[in-house]
């Protein structure tokens, strides 16, 4: 789940009930068919997470560069038939992902 910075405090307080996504996301873009050079990122980028940690909460993190942030570009792709959602800051995002 993502929360802006005005309804951390509420989550975290439990006054925030999630129910059902207000804003369902675009299935359509899951499926984008990324060049060559940008599967070899994602693929490295992945290979280097800790999948067998809890999740923790905080703000974003660029899945690149590892600068936090509290607005990411968001990134939805399928490997191996599971979908994953990368972030990137603006400058990578920008630089790498620009095709």
């Amino acid at each position: 789940m993502h929360f802006c910075n005005n309804c951390e405090s509420d989550f975290k307080l439990s006054n925030i009930n999630i129910i059902k996504p207000k804003i369902s996301a675009d299935r359509t873009k899951f499926n984008l068919k990324f060049p060559e050079r940008i599967k070899i990122k994602l693929k490295k980028i992945t290979d280097s997470w800790n999948i067998s940690t809890k999740p923790v909460y905080k703000t974003f993190t660029c899945d690149d560069c590892g600068e936090n942030m509290h607005k990411a570009y968001h990134l939805w792709f399928k490997m191996n038939r599971i979908l994953i959602e990368a972030h990137f800051c603006k400058k990578c995002g920008d630089k790498e992902f620009s095709y």
